[in-house]
């Protein structure tokens, strides 16, 4: 019966977070772009680029964004893939000034001479730098048609007005 609480108290607070960051931050972007780097354990070279591109949907913290991932598609040779996806990012909860959110995104990704489609999740967190700046540390795991499923550990910089 403990068991049964506790883990219904555990489901409530999941659900609850996103009210808990809405509440407390007024000034959210209303538009964001952000490029940078990520490590993919899977790549050689393990560096990859990303950029993104987010609008405000409404005052709940939910955006609409473009991603555009490249990344490895084989180890040896060394062949790239872009991945270019759409999706929604949810600001979950703050700590402090910065802003946590969970991401997932659908699109395609192209390699060569094959296309097939890309999705990511996880997460990110925008921590303000000031005057619109952020940095942004991810991490996504990416599953596509063309690639294995990769995880990918990103920082970006971004700026949102």
């Amino acid at each position: 019966m403990m068991k049964r609480i506790a883990l219904l108290c555990l489901i409530l607070t999941f659900l609850s977070a996103p009210a808990w960051g809405q509440a407390q931050s007024p000034k959210d972007a209303d538009q964001f772009v952000a490029a940078g780097v990520s490590l993919n354990q899977y790549a050689a070279p393990q560096i990859s680029g990303m950029l993104l591109y987010a609008k405000r949907l409404a005052d709940t913290g939910t955006y609409s964004f473009s991603l555009v991932d490249v990344i490895s598609k084989s180890v040896k040779p060394f062949n790239a893939a872009t991945s270019i996806t759409t999706g929604i990012a949810q600001k979950l909860f703050m700590v402090g000034p910065a802003r946590v959110f969970a991401v997932t995104t659908i699109g395609t990704i192209v390699g060569g001479d094959e296309i097939g489609y890309s999705w990511t999740g996880g997460g990110a967190v925008a921590i303000p730098l000031g005057k619109g700046w952020n940095l942004m540390p991810s991490v996504r795991v990416l599953t596509s048609g063309v690639t294995s499923r990769q995880m990918i550990y990103g920082l970006a910089v971004g700026w949102g007005k």
